[in-house]
């Protein structure tokens, strides 16, 4: 019995190491990105911190009973749309150079361009927001934006 709890823990290790290692997942910072997030006054114990207290769960909930609902309560049907979200797929790299856009890109996803500066701010560009397919399938109308529809941009 002990050998099986053995075997286990070490295929859930290997499995964590595997799943993070991937490329989706980025890199660890070094050389000069690794200096200019430590100079920052929010690095802190090798992190960044929030300038407020921001709970991990809400008010009421442990994540027993985070885990209990996700696996047992049944679904709100109404946590879906019921119909396609609408958008419109805006060619950003026709953009006038000198305008100032906020284009939501889905998700949780936008580019903004202002003053000639161009931000992608949470890029989730698949059908998924989930680096797995098995979880967060993207809502219809969510989910038209691609890597390749994203203008050249700067890496900070």
């Amino acid at each position: 019995m002990i050998y099986l709890i053995i075997a286990a823990a070490v295929f859930i290790i290997l499995l964590y190491f595997i799943i993070t290692g991937q490329e989706v997942f980025g890199a660890e910072a070094k050389g000069e990105r690794l200096r200019r997030m430590q100079q920052s006054q929010h690095y802190k114990n090798h992190q960044f911190q929030n300038l407020s207290e921001t709970p991990s769960l809400a008010a009421g909930y442990s994540m027993p009973k985070v885990m209990y609902d996700f696996f047992f309560k049944k679904k709100n049907p109404l946590l879906k749309p019921l119909k396609n979200i609408p958008s419109i797929h805006t060619d950003l790299n026709a953009l006038p150079r000198d305008q100032d856009v906020f284009v939501w890109l889905g998700h949780s996803s936008y580019y903004i361009k202002t003053d000639g500066i161009s931000l992608l701010v949470d890029p989730v560009l698949s059908p998924y927001g989930s680096p797995f397919k098995f979880f967060n399938k993207a809502f219809n109308g969510a989910d038209i934006y691609r890597p390749g529809d994203i203008p050249d941009l700067i890496i900070w």
